[in-house]
């Protein structure tokens, strides 16, 4: 996946565990970009939409635009905010279809011969 800010583009994949550091770098950039961003609300959506798809946080908005946690002084905390956002682990839920198939057919999961 390619995504292009202000600073150039950035390549990177995402990842279950730990985002990399150029994808956390790459965060940090377009998070920046989008804080002080007095464009268009089409370049808004633009940087909403990267960072929607390299963040792991799925309410990393909220973070952004609802939180007083990172706000300071001289600004946004965005090393703060990056760790913060890149700090969260989705819980993997078992597969329910798994599951049912098992109470349904006492001999699923059995090696039958």
């Amino acid at each position: 996946m390619t995504i292009v800010g202000a600073g150039g583009s950035f390549e990177g994949i995402m990842t279950q565990s730990a985002p990399p550091s150029d994808t956390r770098a790459a965060l940090r950039a377009l998070l920046a970009e989008l804080i002080a961003c007095e464009e268009s609300e089409q370049q808004m959506d633009e940087l909403y939409e990267a960072i929607g798809r390299i963040s792991p946080h799925p309410e990393w908005s909220d973070l952004v635009f609802h939180s007083a946690e990172f706000v300071r002084d001289d600004g946004t905390d965005l090393d703060e905010l990056v760790a913060r956002i890149c700090a969260h682990q989705a819980i993997r839920l078992p597969d329910p279809s798994a599951e049912a198939i098992s109470r349904n057919d006492p001999d699923a999961g059995s090696t039958r011969m």
